[in-house]
């Protein structure tokens, strides 16, 4: 984005839980996504948290937080297909398998 770390930080981000996470606004979105344009505005440079979202584990938890996540989301069920050790992947780091 061109500009300095800590302004980034200072400007963009939060401490969640020991870690920093993007701002979002009022409504829950994220700080960096065009309504107008239904896109992500830093897509090229997102951090690890967009890398994963859809895939994060609250969003994972049954098909009912799924589909209410998708109500919200433009890019939800469309595109691609995951596969499911894709996405374990993903949203972990690592496969199941891997993990035990």
């Amino acid at each position: 984005m061109g500009v300095p770390l800590h302004h980034f930080i200072q400007n963009f981000s939060r401490l969640v839980r020991g870690g920093w996470s993007l701002k979002e606004r009022l409504d829950g979105s994220c700080i960096f996504y065009d309504r107008e344009s239904s896109k992500c505005m830093i897509y090229e440079v997102r951090p690890a948290q967009c890398v994963s979202f859809p895939f994060w584990p609250s969003n994972l938890v049954s098909r009912e937080a799924w589909e209410e996540l998708a109500k919200e989301c433009p890019g939800i069920n469309r595109g691609r297909l995951y596969s499911f050790e894709e996405i374990e992947k993903i949203a972990f780091g690592q496969p199941m398998a891997e993990r035990l």
